[in-house]
């Protein structure tokens, strides 16, 4: 009697224990969160740590996120990783997702494609539609076993159709370059131009290089200096010289008209920065404070202003 009695009692106290536990774990994120929101990092660390110590999956999956992007705390990728192998063992959807990437892209220790996609499925049986295209990724160039382009095509288009910004961008590029389909430029524009809109970098570099080049679409430098000018600002390196390049001829091409537009002049120079910035060459350096210089001499407010964007964009990096 006494043992049932015993067995009851210690039943009760483990069914008492696990809500108020889970509660706190709950409370404990919700803290994170709004600390996070509030760019208040150190009492995000705080709150997210003790929530990972009371087993909550959210709060291992955001700490591990602001390890990733280094918010408050020093980049680490190998803790972050580690962080999402707890969340992702806890049935944690996105920290399946970002585990997947962290054996996708080795960067918490070595690649293993095998167990990204072993993740990724998860995550998309669960019903995380980002991990679709992730998935799909690593099918188009083989990261996953055998090269299968066709199949990630196909997992990407799911995504894409979900309402996922990055698939509907990678859809584009598919679409573009004929990977896992066929070459479709009129698709590749319709697909890149959902995620252009909504400031995806490699998206709006893609449709910068369409307008470009008249592939597609009719050809146009003022919607292609105007895209390359929205991916640049995402920091899409890519997109640095192509729209300085840009800027800089509409700049002389106004001065052979003797005029001078100081707001061109500004982003001429300011896109001339950020595209020096990214030379290893010396003499590609050395061409561009050439040009830096002399465009600052034809309108020193545009080089005072853009010595002021390049300040902020420099400040934002860290």
């Amino acid at each position: 009697m006494f043992k049932q009695i015993a067995a009851f009692f210690f039943a009760g106290v483990v069914l008492l224990l696990t809500p108020v536990n889970y509660v706190w774990a709950a409370s404990d994120f919700a803290i994170g969160e709004k600390a996070r929101d509030g760019e208040d990092y150190l009492a995000a660390a705080k709150a997210f740590r003790a929530g990972v110590a009371k087993g909550d999956k959210r709060s291992a999956n955001a700490l591990g996120e602001m390890y990733i992007l280094g918010l408050g705390l020093d980049k680490d990728p190998v803790t972050a990783c580690q962080l999402f192998f707890k969340g992702a063992k806890r049935g944690h959807l996105l920290a399946q997702h970002n585990y997947g990437v962290c054996l996708a892209k080795g960067k918490g220790g070595k690649s293993n494609g095998v167990e990204a996609a072993k993740w990724f499925n998860k995550a998309i049986k669960g019903g995380h539609k980002p991990a679709l295209c992730a998935l799909g990724k690593m099918h188009i160039v083989g990261d996953a076993g055998k090269k299968n382009p066709k199949r990630g095509f196909n997992l990407c288009m799911k995504g894409a159709l979900a309402g996922d910004t990055k698939a509907a961008a990678i859809i584009g590029e598919c679409y573009l370059f004929g990977v896992g389909t066929v070459r479709n430029p009129k698709k590749a524009y319709k697909w890149l131009k959902k995620a252009g809109d909504k400031q995806y970098s490699s998206a709006a570099y893609n449709l910068g290089l369409m307008y470009l080049n008249g592939d597609g679409v009719k050809k146009s430098l003022d919607s292609a200096r105007r895209w390359l000018t929205v991916s640049a600002l995402q920091r899409h390196q890519m997109a640095y010289e192509a729209v300085a390049r840009l800027y800089r001829d509409e700049v002389i091409e106004l001065l052979r008209k003797e005029q001078i537009d100081m707001r061109m002049t500004r982003w001429a120079i300011f896109f001339m920065s950020l595209a020096r910035s990214i030379k290893t060459s010396r003499k590609e350096r050395s061409t561009y404070a050439t040009l830096i210089d002399q465009f600052s001499q034809l309108s020193p407010k545009a080089r005072r202003l853009a010595d002021e964007d390049l300040s902020k964009w420099n400040a934002s990096k860290r």
